[in-house]
């Protein structure tokens, strides 16, 4: 996980965002937000091993980084289903 080049998680992790849409987002693009996403998976990895606490942090990553609806943020939980599916998306590839 540590090796953020091209043999990284890196890759992996922007290809599932695509997957999910985040193309549609802009800024930052999945290859940016993915650079974050490497850390926050790191960390269940090797420090907390809580799988529902990796989907918490990567939704709030998703909802801070997604645009503004009608200039305000919806909660937090209005982006576990998509940090869900793109973290399952990430660990159904093959390596």
């Amino acid at each position: 996980m540590h090796d953020r080049s091209a043999g990284g998680a890196t890759p992996g992790l922007a290809a599932a965002l695509a997957a999910i849409g985040w193309h549609s987002v802009g800024e930052p693009s999945p290859e940016e937000l993915a650079d974050y996403l490497v850390e926050l998976v790191d960390a269940c990895i090797t420090e907390h091993h809580d799988p529902e606490l990796l989907v918490s942090e990567t939704a709030r990553l998703l909802r801070d980084n997604g645009p503004l609806l009608d200039g305000g943020l919806p909660p937090v939980a209005a982006y576990e289903p998509a940090a869900r599916e793109m973290l399952e998306r990430y660990v159904r590839v093959e390596r």
